[in-house]
């Protein structure tokens, strides 16, 4: 989106890691969210006009 290549870098290195991570994957169920009532927009919809908004700004 913002015609940059990401750099990404794995470590095992936590000593500057958050108190509060988890050592395992955190997902949202967006099934059980819409089916209390709530009504959820579309990812795409609005991420990537905000990715290209703040790339503009940077």
């Amino acid at each position: 989106m913002t015609g940059k290549e990401v750099k990404v870098e794995y470590t095992n290195d936590r000593s500057h890691e958050s108190p509060f991570s988890t050592v395992h994957d955190q997902y949202l169920r967006s099934d059980k969210i819409e089916a209390e009532g709530f009504e959820l927009n579309n990812l795409e919809d609005w991420l990537k006009p905000l990715i290209q908004d703040i790339a503009q700004e940077g």
